[in-house]
């Protein structure tokens, strides 16, 4: 299974490096198109929206037919609708294909961390997700410095150039193994979702409070930039810079998860994310 984990992070990268391209310049095309910072926020609330709908409809996918073919499908076609952006329609017709694209994300991210549960060992698993994590930003130091530098000479230029990283991305991730369950003991039995819920109650306020922050700072973050005199590319170097430390660390995060235990854990870092936010 270590070449389908190798496979997956890699294909992973290539997922983030196509929406670190486009996801930074996005306000800036808003913008460009003369839409309003009223407009941008729906956008970007149409996507996060999309991406909270699209998580148990796309895992239950995922049990039924396997999580190589949701990823594959939601990614190919995520890469189609890029293209969707460059169409002549009215600036506001953005929020539907942010909705759109955000439920095709959403299912890949259900299904790629379906994935790694799979493919890693119970007592490794907080590393594994670290691995899964430190893919994304990976793929996010390298995807805005890039994207900022394409939007430099013309900007609808990142949403083609998206659109090919994330159809490269799909053809390798059509190269992942069919998972089996893992022999050994027999699973305990299922637990009903209101009870999953109940369990899952403190992460979803400790990731509601760090989803709105992050969803501001996506939202804003550009356009605070380009208001002191940033170009493009400094937009995207500030996403990527962002990026770097997630890079580095994850991996040891997902590990001192698994000696501190998920929730205590879970709150040192939204408080440092929070204390960080005020400066």
């Amino acid at each position: 299974m270590r070449q389908g984990t190798w496979t997956l992070l890699v294909g992973n990268t290539l997922v983030m490096i196509g929406v670190g391209f486009f996801l930074p310049i996005l306000p800036l095309f808003i913008g460009h198109r003369q839409g309003t910072a009223l407009v941008v926020g729906a956008v970007f609330a149409s996507g996060l929206l999309a991406i909270a709908v699209a998580q148990y409809p796309a895992g239950a996918l995922a049990d039924r037919f396997g999580r190589r073919p949701v990823m594959v499908w939601s990614m190919g076609l995520y890469a189609l609708v890029f293209l969707a952006y460059l169409l002549p329609i009215p600036v506001w017709g953005l929020v539907g294909i942010r909705f759109a694209q955000g439920l095709l994300g959403g299912s890949y991210a259900v299904a790629a961390t379906a994935l790694v549960a799979d493919l890693s060992d119970p007592e490794r698993r907080g590393r594994a997700f670290g691995m899964l994590r430190t893919s994304d930003w990976a793929g996010l130091v390298l995807g805005p410095a890039i994207g900022g530098l394409v939007a430099s000479l013309r900007l609808d230029a990142v949403f083609a150039a998206g659109a090919l990283i994330c159809a490269g991305a799909t053809a390798l991730l059509t190269l992942l193994p069919r998972v089996t369950r893992r022999s050994g003991p027999a699973p305990e039995p299922p637990r009903r979702p209101l009870a999953i819920l109940r369990s899952l109650l403190p992460f979803i306020v400790l990731g509601s409070a760090m989803g709105y922050t992050i969803g501001a700072y996506d939202t804003v973050w550009s356009l605070y930039l380009t208001s002191r005199g940033a170009t493009p590319f400094l937009v995207g170097l500030s996403f990527a810079t962002y990026a770097l430390p997630v890079v580095a660390f994850a991996g040891f995060a997902g590990g001192l998860a698994d000696r501190l235990g998920w929730v205590l854990a879970g709150t040192l870092s939204v408080l440092a994310y929070g204390l960080l936010a005020i400066a």
